[in-house]
């Protein structure tokens, strides 16, 4: 699991489930459906031994699995031959329990979000460790809040446990990203936490920069969650888009040339002050990334990947009215079709 590049399991949806839902191909269906079954073969099966249910952190709010002996109780693992990694965690169990109602999914989809939960230490939840792991595990919580019901057997958790704990979540992201005054949240409104970025090279180095395409998984999956209907999330929607749109309007100073860089330049050094603004966080990446602009309106690396995700944030600012972001969408979509590239299904986002 915790093999980095772009994977056909990882995204709001997997790509056999987004396959089906896109095209009812029946051998996507049956993939996604075996998919599903092998949940129960990775190792975050948390129970309660007293309840069958997963673990409760109301009851036990200082349990923990963090490798550190940290928690109270401290519960232990074993190797096995599947490592549970948060930042590249696949949603293996959402869709097939819409499609089948079969608790076992529902199951599966509890253990998946009480196992981000308690990989943290406890004096760290909630945080944001990268911000791949926030997306991924905000996703599973929002789904499970979502499809679980408000009465339960007693080996399932109720939607009020996972309703208040998305509540948790989203008051953190309001405290911490959306009202914060450091600079690559207020002005860039990024999740990367910059102060732990690692030296990677003389054009990345340690303390300097962002990863702006993991950033539009979280944007993504805000997005999500308000359709899910939970519009207490919109205020952090609105401010994480952006973003997003200003680095794809081609009017914020930013070049859209680049609109999804793999790393976003915020600062020379670790100690150097902040771009101001978005036009001097340009030309701090430009130059330490040693870009080079063609033409600032069309696509320039030749992975459009990226720009995938960002167009699937734009799908939701879309949808939600953000001002510009219509524009931004069509930009997107062009410089795709403009290259002839096949999108994934998992992210063929419609308005």
């Amino acid at each position: 699991m915790p093999q980095t590049g772009e994977r056909a399991d990882i995204g709001l949806v997997t790509e056999p489930q987004a396959k089906f839902i896109c095209t009812d191909d029946q051998a996507s269906l049956q993939t996604l459906l075996a998919q599903a079954e092998s949940a129960g073969t990775v190792p975050w099966h948390m129970r309660d031994e007293n309840t069958g249910a997963p673990i409760n952190f109301n009851a036990y709010p200082k349990a923990s699995w963090y490798f550190s002996n940290v928690g109270s109780p401290q519960i232990k693992t074993i190797e096995t031959p599947v490592t549970v990694d948060s930042a590249h965690m696949p949603s293996l169990a959402y869709v097939p329990y819409i499609l089948t109602g079969d608790p076992y999914y529902l199951e599966e989809l509890q253990f998946q979000s009480n196992w981000d939960w308690g990989s943290l230490p406890p004096s760290y939840r909630p945080t944001i460790a990268q911000a791949r792991q926030f997306a991924w595990s905000l996703r599973n919580l929002a789904q499970a809040a979502r499809m679980t019901p408000a009465n339960t057997p007693s080996w399932l958790l109720p939607a009020s446990y996972w309703q208040a704990r998305l509540e948790t979540q989203r008051n953190f992201f309001e405290a911490n990203y959306v009202n914060s005054t450091s600079p690559e949240r207020a002005m860039f409104r990024s999740c990367t936490p910059i102060e732990s970025s690692k030296d990677s090279g003389p054009t990345e180095p340690a303390g300097t920069w962002v990863d702006p395409w993991e950033d539009e998984f979280v944007t993504c999956v805000i997005g999500w969650t308000v359709a899910m209907g939970f519009s207490t999330w919109q205020n952090a929607f609105n401010w994480k888009i952006g973003s997003t749109i200003a680095r794809t309007n081609g009017t914020s100073g930013w070049v859209r040339a680049n609109a999804t860089p793999y790393r976003m330049i915020l600062r020379y050094t670790a100690t150097s002050p902040f771009a101001a603004n978005w036009k001097e966080a340009f030309e701090i990446t430009e130059a330490v990334q040693k870009l080079t602009v063609v033409n600032p309106d069309t696509w320039n690396p030749s992975d459009m990947t990226y720009l995938t995700y960002t167009r699937g944030a734009l799908v939701y600012a879309q949808r939600y009215g953000t001002p510009g972001a219509a524009a931004c969408l069509a930009w997107a979509t062009s410089q795709l079709a403009a290259k002839g590239w096949t999108t994934d299904y998992k992210w063929r986002l419609g308005v």
